[in-house]
């Protein structure tokens, strides 16, 4: 079509495109308002242009030229609301894809977090987490707690650490300077037989106390072969109400124990602690 318009430009050019299989679709809308404009400007003579005809496709019933402006005015709506229809779809389906790929992304996210550390851990020089034996742990327990319960943690060091040999680590004490914070407590989960986690309100309200519980979940199916190492410890009760689902779940499928905060059940509290983590460490 252009360089039929350029030449058109120079010198009165005549075409004839009598039985030419033309179409009558949105692929050749263009092709079609091009012939009808040229002829009823008279810029290029079509030879029997109202003899003309197109088709929908090869199988349809031929359309006369005689009425070419209302062919093209009808394909201009069904195209045009093609056009739509496919930018409808198209954007449809994309942000399709982004909530799915986004509730995938949400779903995996503490998977996703702990084999990134871990791989880096292992190729990136990060500390070594512990060699191929299971006996080569640094720490007996990880204790997951959050700031405003170190008071009962300290007394935690006390009871098992000094009392009874148990060696524990602490995030205030423990932790590696420099390193980021998601590293330190996965290697930290990694390298402890047992985690230990303190639960409060204070515990469901961190954001990185969360973190360090499902840290640990993962440490159990993919590291530790379904093993048992989370052991939960009620500070303070929590209301049911507040519990995320996936603590709840947790609650419901281990047994804990009861901080009974007084001085008669303390000592009698610490020695179901150690008991129940006889299993990994002797008390």
């Amino acid at each position: 079509m252009k360089d039929i318009d350029r030449q058109a430009d120079k010198v009165c050019l005549t075409l004839n495109l009598l039985r030419n299989p033309l179409l009558c679709n949105c692929k050749a809308l263009s092709f079609l308002k091009w012939m009808f404009n040229n002829h009823r400007t008279g810029r290029i003579d079509f030879k029997s242009f109202v003899n003309y005809s197109c088709a929908v496709s090869s199988q349809s019933s031929p359309l006369m030229f005689s009425k070419i402006k209302e062919h093209i005015k009808k394909l201009e709506k069904e195209c045009k609301s093609y056009t739509y229809l496919i930018i409808i779809v198209t954007i449809t389906l994309i942000l399709f894809l982004c909530i799915l790929l986004s509730g995938l992304l949400y779903r995996y996210r503490w998977k996703r977090r702990y084999f990134y550390y871990m791989t880096k851990s292992r190729y990136h020089g990060y500390k070594s987490v512990r060699g191929d034996s299971q006996s080569d742990f640094k720490y007996d327990v990880f204790v997951s707690y959050a700031d405003e319960d170190l008071p009962f943690v300290q007394k935690m060091i006390m009871e098992l650490e000094k009392n009874n040999g148990i060696c524990l680590c602490i995030h205030h004490r423990d932790f590696v300077p420099g390193y980021d914070i998601s590293e330190n407590i996965i290697t930290a989960v990694n390298k402890s037989r047992k985690t230990v986690v303190i639960l409060s309100p204070n515990f469901i309200k961190s954001s990185w106390c969360m973190y360090e519980l499902h840290i640990a979940k993962m440490e159990e199916i993919y590291s530790r072969e379904n093993e048992s190492i989370i052991f939960l410890i009620f500070y303070e009760e929590v209301p049911v109400d507040k519990i995320p689902l996936s603590v709840m779940d947790l609650i419901n499928q281990r047994s804990y124990i009861e901080f009974p905060n007084d001085e008669y059940g303390d000592p009698v509290f610490w020695r179901r602690v150690c008991k129940t983590l006889n299993d990994e460490v002797l008390c």
